[in-house]
């Protein structure tokens, strides 16, 4: 995914949650800039989940959280870059639990956004 395909993504995540977009409008808009209507929907329910705060069962890779997280931590009060925290904690600890190991690169760059609250 190109840098320019994960800002797109964000942007119609975003759209979708605020109700500005349908997910059908973001999965059309996402697959004119080459991102499958699969990969739209599930940055939607991940971004979702972020903002709620709440754990999602599946996992976004790794550059694609860090710019969730960047935008959410630029645009947002301090609730939601907590529930955005939380979401991810949660995350990681699903993912290492499932696979039997430890997400050191997803630990560090939740570490880093603690530092910054």
């Amino acid at each position: 995914m190109t840098t320019e395909q994960i800002k797109i993504s964000y942007n119609l995540a975003e759209d979708v949650y605020n109700d500005n977009k349908t997910l059908k409008e973001a999965k059309e808009l996402g697959a004119e800039s080459g991102i499958s209507p699969n990969s739209i929907n599930y940055y939607c329910t991940s971004f979702k989940h972020m903002m709620n705060g709440t754990r999602h069962t599946g996992s976004i890779g790794t550059e694609v959280r860090e710019y969730f997280l960047s935008r959410i931590f630029s645009k947002y009060d301090e609730k939601i870059k907590r529930n955005a925290l939380i979401a991810f904690e949660q995350t990681i600890m699903y993912d290492e639990e499932r696979h039997h190991c430890t997400l050191h690169k997803n630990r560090d760059i939740l570490e880093k956004y603690r530092g910054l609250l």
